[in-house]
């Protein structure tokens, strides 16, 4: 019985997690609260007059995201929200001329630039991205990192049978316990075998008919 535990708690605990992390989950917590905070501005085209118009314009889409996101729960601070979109379009926006924040900055103030509604819509990207993997990090702070070594290995046998056509030459032949640092890494790989095979059975379906 006390070999049987540590497999049973394992497939539920695996359960969770591939729930969690599945597409439809993640779009639901992310992609689509996201997209319903566009929806309200998506008809802001022109330039913005200024950098504190710009800024106040960054602060009301995040605001509006994090409401979209916790069902109101979060009202982030106006002072927190430009801080914050500050730093994810210095991280990451590509703009025309420039990158990051000052990048972000021309395109929105200058006529001659693309304009605010695509530098919205980059936001919008790069916010999907931070908050994906937000959201996948505490899903395994909550299902993982609490585990026990018993726990882990067991987690690794699991997801070590489930994706052994896909693991790298040799490590399918590898001990539970030796794959038991890993299972952030395998429940990755299995996602994304999961959406390699759905999206091969949705091809050859499409060509059945």
């Amino acid at each position: 019985m006390s070999s049987e535990l540590p497999h049973q708690r394992a497939g539920v605990v695996l359960a969770h997690l591939i729930g969690s992390l599945s597409e439809e989950h993640l779009a639901a917590w992310v992609d689509e609260p996201l997209e319903r905070a566009a929806e309200r501005f998506q008809r802001i085209q022109d330039p913005v007059p200024s950098v504190e118009a710009f800024h106040e314009l960054l602060a009301a889409f995040l605001r509006t995201a994090r409401s979209e996101a916790t069902g109101g729960a979060i009202n982030l601070a106006e002072s927190k929200a430009r801080d914050e979109a500050v730093s994810v379009l210095d991280e990451g926006y590509v703009g025309s001329d420039a990158n990051g924040y000052y990048g972000a900055l021309l395109d929105a103030t200058d006529p001659g630039q693309p304009g605010v509604a695509l530098v919205l819509s980059r936001f919008k990207e790069l916010l999907r991205d931070r908050w994906r993997h937000a959201y996948t990090r505490w899903v395994f702070a909550r299902y993982v990192d609490p585990a026990d070594w018993r726990l882990r290995c067991a987690l690794a046998g699991l997801l070590a049978d489930r994706l052994r056509p896909w693991l790298p030459s040799g490590m399918g032949s590898w001990p539970p316990s030796r794959l038991a640092g890993l299972v952030p890494e395998l429940v990755s790989l299995e996602s994304e075998s999961t959406g390699l095979v759905d999206e091969i059975l949705s091809r050859a379906a499409s060509k059945s008919f």
